[in-house]
């Protein structure tokens, strides 16, 4: 069987030339309709009987076909219709996966809201790498530090020792925010910070 693809303005061009059709057969529907009325006599009278029952009966099997065709039309207009919502929420499905695998090989800059960390003293491996899981177990979706992102087999070694830190982190600014400024929250790995809620964090992407 041969599989038609269509865009979305494919999509939409078929769906209004079946609405219409669909408007067309219940015009031709209403005028057989007329039709059939004048020829059963409510319009004028008809001397022949049995012509008359002849026409009727053409008329009925007229109406019948044009009937089935506007079914036939209803019928793919929505499966069209349908069509284009699971295709539209396909794409938004499709769409998330990307998202979330660019966050999580680091690729891409990403952007939105969460939290800016300062960080003004040292800091030791041991509590980088803490650090980091805690937020991560809190709700981050993607960490940067000094404007590096971190990833899966980021060296967080690097970072050790240096005079300050600014870290940021894509998530629920809420979330992350109470659950690191809270007593016993994730700064309590690092002796002190400041943080402060962002709507418009922006990410690098991981070299």
């Amino acid at each position: 069987m041969i599989m038609l693809k269509f865009n979305k303005y494919t999509k939409m061009i078929l769906s209004k030339a079946v609405v219409i059709a669909v408007f067309m057969l219940v015009g031709m529907l209403a005028a057989n309709q007329y039709t059939l009325y004048k020829k059963l006599g409510f319009m004028k009278s008809i001397s022949d009987p049995n012509g008359q029952a002849l026409r009727i009966s053409q008329i009925y099997s007229s109406d019948e076909e044009l009937k089935h065709q506007l079914d036939d039309l209803k019928q793919k207009r929505d499966e069209l219709n349908d069509s284009a919502i699971n295709n539209a929420d396909l794409e938004k499905i499709l769409s998330a996966d990307e998202q979330k695998y660019s966050i999580l090989t680091g690729k891409g800059v990403v952007k939105g809201e969460g939290i800016r960390i300062e960080i003004n003293h040292t800091l030791v491996k041991t509590q980088l790498v803490d650090f980091v899981n805690a937020l991560k177990n809190i709700g981050a979706e993607a960490i940067s530090i000094n404007e590096v992102r971190i990833i899966n087999g980021t060296p967080i070694a690097q970072f050790e020792n240096q005079p300050k830190y600014e870290i940021k982190v894509l998530g629920s600014k809420d979330t992350l925010y109470d659950a690191t400024v809270r007593q016993g929250g994730a700064f309590d790995l690092i002796v002190n910070g400041s943080a402060e809620k962002v709507n418009n964090l922006v990410l690098p992407e991981a070299k």
